[in-house]
């Protein structure tokens, strides 16, 4: 009952059990073959997150089950023990798109696929803060200019100043991780 139309649990139960099988317990029960994490991309699962990203990224296989319309049947999610993960507080008419974004999230972690390992170091959500703003050549655009303390040369400056920014920018933007980040602080300090 209700609006919408769901996946159906034996549909969707058969087309997994053909592409990664099915073994027999003692019991005589049949029990899902899975050898990774299984994932279905779902509004109501939680929140991908960067640390959820970085984990997945060192599972050896993922698998990605995506839903459509209304979702599907909850026997097949608990029967083949999916974790449910979701982009974030909306709703989209199906998975796949929360499934690109999933994998290009994970993929970017593996090893050699950017062209360096800094590009991982620093950036958006790690400490627990946004990224500070970034900026590039010409110097005067727009008749807007690169601050100063970029430009200085002085790598200890720079560095306090993109740590304030990044704070500014995560307190005003994100006051969800500006708790987190203080608290995260407080216990360094202790």
């Amino acid at each position: 009952g209700g609006a919408g139309m769901v996946l159906r649990a034996d549909v969707m139960h058969r087309a997994l059990a053909a592409h990664y099988g099915l073994a027999q317990t003692a019991k005589g029960e049949n029990r899902p073959i899975y050898p990774g994490t299984l994932l279905y991309l779902s509004p109501r699962g939680a929140p991908l997150l960067q640390k959820t990203s970085k984990r997945l990224a060192k599972e050896a296989q993922i698998g990605l089950v995506c839903g459509r319309f209304e979702g599907l049947d909850q026997r097949v999610i608990d029967y083949w023990g999916m974790t449910e993960v979701s982009l974030g507080d909306f709703i989209l008419a199906g998975g796949d798109v929360a499934a690109m974004a999933l994998v290009e999230s994970v993929v970017r972690l593996l090893p050699d696929v950017l062209g360096s390992v800094e590009s991982l170091e620093e950036e958006s959500f790690q400490d627990d803060l946004l990224e500070y703003p970034l900026f590039t050549r010409p110097k005067e655009w727009a008749e807007m200019s690169v601050p100063a303390v970029l430009t200085s040369g002085h790598h200890e400056n720079v560095r306090s100043w993109r740590r304030a920014e990044a704070e500014a920018i995560t307190r005003t933007r994100r006051p969800d991780m500006w708790e987190q980040y203080n608290i995260a602080l407080s216990k360094k300090k202790v």
